[in-house]
């Protein structure tokens, strides 16, 4: 779960991602990576298109432990993006600027030991078919 709050000294806006206990669980257990891969990308030199960690913290909820962490607003989805275009498609230009945007931040992960190993069905069908939307 996400929440926005503006609650910096600069009144930037900020996201809170709240964990499930189950996964904080597993992030004590050392099995749910997502804080040390943040903490990692923080202590590379070229940090751009990449999460940046603002903080962390645990609270207690109902259901238990919830580790929170505090992230920069980022802009919106590539399918939001794509389907505010008036042809719900996106141009080959725009297209080949994303695709670049991704893998340097691909390159980016590399560089301080950190393999994306997910894919995202959405991003690849947009690689393939963005340019000539489907009928």
């Amino acid at each position: 779960m996400f929440i926005l709050f503006r609650g910096d000294e600069n009144h930037r806006y900020r996201a809170i991602k709240i964990l499930t206990a189950y996964a904080t669980k597993r992030h004590h257990e050392g099995h749910l990576l997502e804080l040390k891969i943040l903490q990692t990308i923080d202590t590379a030199t070229d940090k751009c298109n990449l999460p940046r960690l603002v903080d962390h913290f645990e609270m207690d909820g109902p259901h238990g432990r919830h580790l929170c962490l505090v992230l920069p607003v980022l802009s919106e989805t590539v399918d939001s993006f794509r389907l505010s275009a008036p042809s719900k498609s996106l141009e080959p230009r725009k297209v080949k600027i994303i695709i670049s945007e991704v893998g340097h931040a691909l390159i980016r992960l590399h560089d301080v030991n950190i393999i994306h190993n997910g894919e995202h069905i959405k991003f690849n069908a947009y690689a393939l078919c963005m340019i000539s939307p489907p009928k």
